[in-house]
């Protein structure tokens, strides 16, 4: 996922406001979008990193880490 300059989020090709995003999807959703998308995907070729998108109130960032796992976010 990521915002563009429009506030507009992209998940997997698809385009939904931040506000709908947030309040409409659950994160199981979310993990269900996601899992979908990559069930017909060899992720070992992927040209692309997924990075762990946080929130403060609205405003979206990226929190930098040297290292980071999934069980961190569980």
């Amino acid at each position: 996922m990521f915002l563009d300059a429009t506030r507009k989020a992209y998940v997997d090709g698809q385009i939904l406001p931040i506000a709908e995003l947030v309040k409409v999807l659950t994160p199981e959703q979310l993990a269900y979008v996601n899992a979908t998308a990559l069930d017909s995907v060899d992720t070992s070729r992927s040209t692309y990193v997924w990075l762990p998108l946080s929130f403060d109130g609205d405003r979206p960032y990226i929190e930098w880490k040297d290292e980071w796992s999934i069980s961190d976010y569980e």
